[in-house]
């Protein structure tokens, strides 16, 4: 900005700041530095500006100063008018460049514990899964699988330890003879002799395939004596020979012809093979008598037993 020729630069100031001790600001166009370099902070647009110190006037007067090359800062002690209204707002600057990341920041504490969520869905079927290891093919009745070392699954058939296998049991494991047929006292079976002899060698003997198990002999009647106090001997036989030694069963009459009931029971364990069985009986004197009727039956049974 120029001043005008017919009036003096103080008077142009005079006029732009007035007479109140505030400081105004204007600038002009300057085409030579100046002398003097020293220099004051200026508060210039709301911004501290570093110019140089402006040489002394009259009181009162304006002064002016160098701010840089090119431009004439006048600055002016007096009163300066009431602040202006506000410019408009200025154009959005460019975005600046973005600044480091900063620090990272200290961990916060933990939080509480959640509550358990709901329990999810069920999960489909896993593949299925290869054949497991199982028991090894072969081996025999009564053998038994046995670890040949520490190795998994390095086993083998073998027999039992201080014991043979148990024999199967026979096809035909029971049998039993009831004698009431003609049903008269005639058919009743008597003894008198002193030797022991079969009761009945063809309708009383039981003959079998033994497998080596233990069996039982059972003879079921009613037995009397002529002589009171008379003597009955019965026992088993295995293929005509006395089982276990001899005559084991002995029957006494009470009275003479008093009836006595037989429940007479004996085991065996006969060789593996094909075998007959039977009762026999002697008495010492008199008559022996094994009823045999249809209201009194004679039983004789052989059965092959389940354990031993």
């Amino acid at each position: 900005m120029s001043t005008p020729a017919t009036r003096s630069l103080a008077a142009v100031l005079r006029d732009q700041l007035g007479s109140s001790d505030g400081l105004r600001l204007l600038v002009g166009e300057y085409q030579a530095p100046g002398a003097d370099t020293r220099y004051s902070n200026v508060l210039v647009n709301g911004q501290t500006v570093s110019v140089p110190k402006p040489p002394a006037e009259t009181a009162g007067a304006a002064a002016y100063m160098i701010a840089g090359r090119g431009r004439l800062i006048i600055l002016g002690a007096g009163g300066g008018g009431s602040q202006g209204p506000a410019g408009p707002q200025g154009p959005k600057g460019d975005t600046g460049a973005t600044g480091p990341q900063g620090p990272q920041g200290v961990p916060g504490p933990t939080g509480p514990q959640g509550s358990t969520g709901a329990t999810g869905s069920q999960g489909p079927a896993g593949s299925q899964g290869p054949p497991g290891q199982g028991v090894p093919a072969g081996g025999s009745a009564g053998q038994l699988l046995a670890k040949i070392d520490a190795t998994n699954y390095n086993t083998q058939w073998v027999a039992p330890s201080g014991a043979s296998s148990p024999p199967a049991l026979a096809a035909d494991r029971y049998q039993r003879i009831v004698r009431n047929q003609n049903a008269a006292a005639g058919n009743d079976y008597t003894v008198t002799s002193a030797t022991a002899a079969a009761i009945d060698a063809t309708n009383l003997r039981i003959t079998k395939t033994c497998q080596g198990r233990p069996v039982r002999l059972h003879l079921r009647g009613v037995a009397a004596h002529a002589v009171a106090m008379g003597l009955i001997n019965f026992s088993f036989r295995m293929d005509g020979a006395a089982v276990d030694g001899g005559p084991p069963f002995g029957m006494h009459s009470a009275a003479a012809g008093a009836q006595a009931s037989l429940n007479l029971a004996w085991d065996l364990t006969p060789a593996a093979g094909s075998h007959y069985f039977e009762p026999w009986w002697s008495t010492v004197s008199g008559t022996g008598t094994l009823y045999c009727r249809a209201t009194i039956p004679l039983q004789f049974t052989w059965e092959e037993l389940p354990y031993g």
